[in-house]
């Protein structure tokens, strides 16, 4: 007898090099566990799926012909039906342990939603908070990617929350999924916190990061930011392009880029 599902792991992966990625790292059998894989195959063929992973009970591939990660995420999620679900990417390395601390921190909390918590990485180590909030109380310097998020099916499909596929890498605005997922669910009532845990090994730097301070990245900034905060964005505009590096002309560029991701948003 099968035990059932109590944890999906949502993969989002492009091209044969995703599916590559993922066969590497070879994720762990945990019981209860299925890893769901959004596969975007961009130029690669359906022979490209390793024979190695249609073998696996524990895995389902959903090959599309759509590109941008936010779109990738959803399809993926619509797949989903254990208790929980796991956002995550195609270069993300899990460990049994890691897993059972997922859900084993949701048995513990069952008063929220949806939990974030911490990965670990060598090349580029992150600093988190070393105590556990509520995301109502999170420092304004804390931040967060998709494979530290991880939420309780239920509530979020009642509320018919999805990833906007506007956002993510490949689609109109490359970053700023996970923030806009977050913030549907905290807009439907639905309680979040982050628990000091880790629960994978990343050693590759997040599109975030690599985007940080360019142009593009302060474009998406201004998307999510008026979608997130429709009346006060402005204000937060000229609040961060103080606190940005430079003089007058460099602060002016950067409101620019903001308002261009604004406009863009609304065309």
């Amino acid at each position: 007898m099968n035990q059932p599902r109590r944890l999906d792991i949502c993969i989002a992966a492009y091209g044969a090099d995703g599916l590559r990625r993922i066969l590497q790292l070879g994720h762990p059998r945990v019981p209860g566990v299925r890893y769901i894989v959004g596969w975007q195959r961009g130029e690669a063929p359906m022979t490209a799926i390793p024979e190695e992973l249609r073998s696996r009970d524990d895995f389902m591939i959903i090959p599309s012909d759509t590109r941008g990660l936010g779109l990738n995420r959803s399809i993926a999620l619509e797949r989903a039906t254990a208790d929980i679900v796991l956002i995550s990417d195609d270069d993300i390395n899990y460990r049994p342990e890691y897993l059972e601390r997922v859900m084993q921190a949701f048995d513990e909390r069952p008063d929220f939603g949806f939990i974030t918590f911490r990965y670990h990485s060598d090349c580029n180590p992150r600093e988190y908070p070393d105590y556990e909030f509520d995301f109502t109380e999170r420092p304004k310097d804390y931040f967060f990617g998709g494979p530290e998020i991880a939420f309780r099916l239920a509530p979020v499909r009642e509320a018919g929350i999805t990833f906007d596929a506007r956002f993510g890498v490949g689609a109109e605005f490359p970053s700023g999924e996970d923030d806009l997922f977050v913030n549907a669910m905290l807009k439907a009532g639905i309680r979040g916190c982050f628990v000091p845990l880790t629960i994978a090994d990343h050693e590759h730097t997040s599109t975030a990061m690599r985007m940080d301070g360019t142009p593009s990245f302060i474009r998406v900034k201004g998307a999510v930011h008026s979608i997130i905060h429709p009346h006060t964005w402005p204000l937060r505009m000229i609040t961060h392009s103080l606190r940005h590096k430079g003089g007058l002309a460099s602060r002016i560029r950067y409101c620019k880029a903001w308002l261009s991701g604004v406009t863009d948003l609304r065309k």
